[in-house]
């Protein structure tokens, strides 16, 4: 959202080009993740399964871990 960068897009000139774009996604996001993409003002969010089959398959909670392990990762490379 730099105007001097690649392409010389103002914050509001940013924020206006997400309504033309789409997210695709394997899963789907949890409900914060899932909150940010719709105030973000995205064309549609598709997603190929749903948190309920997720959770019936036992992946939900893997995903999760794998999750929180990511971000406790970056904050100690952050505070280091």
């Amino acid at each position: 959202m730099d105007p001097k960068g690649r392409y010389g897009f103002t914050a509001m000139e940013a924020s206006a080009a997400l309504a033309e774009l789409s997210i695709y996604t394997n899963a789907e996001s949890c409900p914060m993740c899932a909150s940010a993409i719709r105030w973000g003002g995205f064309k549609e969010y598709v997603y190929g399964t749903s948190i309920e089959t997720l959770i019936k398959k036992g992946e939900f909670l893997g995903l999760i871990d794998v999750m929180f392990k990511v971000l406790i990762r970056r904050e100690r490379l952050v505070a280091d």
